[in-house]
């Protein structure tokens, strides 16, 4: 039988006591079983304690396919962090590992530097690097794993994931080289790694590069905080962008919140979703540009046509005022939707708009957002949709302000890039 080994816990330390605890039940986990799976996350793991357990993982690691060890070595002194990643690589350098999540662990270049056993014999199809605090030069060591033994892994990625790494520009210059490489990619994400516009461009030329030289198979693409432009310049990201698009017809997931695109760049990306025929069943286009009435109808006829696929839509702050609101929503009132999140948060929505929301039917929704909207006519909207409808700090009864959440997340990851 086929299991997991799994240390769960409270998110703390694992002192000497619990790591000989954990070892003992893998021993007797593994008496009759064959291990796929080791999952260490979210634990503080001193070298003390990993020393008691490596032994025995090392033993079953032939069998391991896949590894999650994000979270693992935070609050460690810098030289103990390395030796428990080198350690971890080593203990699981004879695993054809299909899976490996690092993400949330601050190893920096030097971590990944350390984390080469991972990739020595690896078929690598997952591989998962959020908020891990790598650079421009930890993506030319991501080029030199990627590259041994003819190329294997690049072979075999099908999803890469780099967000909250403050990557750059100099470092998407190396990744929009080598994505052209992965030519069974089917998910890319490097949201919030800070490319500016030159760096967005070097990924945009690598994706269509990379349409251009297979056939396309990525079904998600999330790029939120990167520059596109709105086309008006030749340079601009969004040209290749869309090339890139308009041959992902098994596109399913759109994430470039925070895009920069303007109508231009909304029209210009419409078409080539319309060209691709994708069917996405999650878009978020918030904070992209300025809407209003015009980019909203720009949207209106495709979302149309993704009304009984599209279960996420985020165009939040995008200023779709009243008028915006009623024209989008148009596209969900002809035939029935299975929309499930509908964010609309800093729209300068008011009663028109809020009336039209009322008007629609959402069978499936579970969650209507609609924060940071002053002056927007609430009652109806609690009315029809209950506890559906998310209103933000003023939402309970009490007035009281709730935390805010995408405050803390913030300063929590600018805390981990930091480190």
């Amino acid at each position: 039988m086929k299991i997991v080994l799994y240390v769960g816990g409270k998110r703390a330390a694992v002192e000497i006591d619990e790591a000989n605890d954990i070892d003992a039940r893998f021993k007797r986990e593994t008496e009759e079983n064959t291990v796929y799976k080791v999952d260490l996350s979210c634990r503080q793991w001193k070298r003390q304690s990993l020393d008691v357990i490596a032994p025995h993982l090392k033993s079953q690691s032939k069998s391991v396919r896949f590894v999650n060890l994000a979270d693992v070595i935070a609050g460690l002194m810098t030289d103990e962090g390395l030796g428990v990643t080198e350690l971890l690589a080593e203990t699981f350098e004879s695993s054809d590992l299909f899976e490996i999540d690092l993400s949330d662990n601050a190893m920096g270049p030097r971590g990944l530097g350390r984390s080469e056993a991972f990739f020595a014999n690896s078929s690598l199809q997952h591989l998962y690097l959020s908020n891990c605090g790598l650079s421009a030069e930890s993506m030319n060591l991501l080029n030199d794993y990627f590259t041994k033994d003819d190329e294997r892994i690049y072979k075999s990625l099908k999803e890469l994931v780099l967000d909250k790494n403050m990557i750059g520009e100099a470092g998407a210059r190396i990744i929009g080289e080598f994505l052209p490489r992965l030519e069974n990619l089917e998910y890319f994400s490097f949201n919030g790694c800070r490319p500016n516009t030159q760096g967005t461009k070097f990924l945009c030329d690598g994706l269509m590069d990379l349409t251009d030289k297979t056939q396309c198979v990525l079904r998600r693409i999330e790029m939120e905080d990167c520059t596109f432009g709105s086309g008006e310049e030749d340079t601009d990201p969004i040209i290749p962008f869309c090339s890139a698009i308009a041959k992902c017809s098994r596109l399913q997931h759109l994430n470039i919140n925070e895009g920069s695109l303007e109508i231009d760049g909304i029209k210009r990306l419409v078409s080539a979703l319309k060209e691709a025929r994708a069917r996405l069943t999650h878009l978020s286009l918030g904070g992209t540009g300025e809407y209003q009435a015009e980019g909203a109808a720009v949207l209106t006829e495709y979302l149309h046509d993704l009304s009984s696929c599209l279960t996420y839509l985020n165009l939040d702050f995008n200023e779709l005022g009243d008028d915006g609101v009623t024209v989008i929503v148009e596209a969900f009132s002809a035939s029935r939707n299975v929309l499930e999140v509908l964010s609309l948060n800093g729209n300068e929505i008011e009663s028109v708009g809020a009336k039209a929301l009322v008007r629609t039917d959402f069978p499936n929704l579970k969650r209507l957002s609609l924060d940071d909207n002053m002056d927007i006519v609430k009652d109806p909207l609690k009315s029809k949709y209950g506890s559906v409808v998310v209103f933000g700090d003023d939402d309970g009864e009490d007035d009281e302000a709730e935390p805010d959440t995408d405050m803390d997340t913030l300063l929590q990851q600018f805390g981990a890039a930091k480190l």
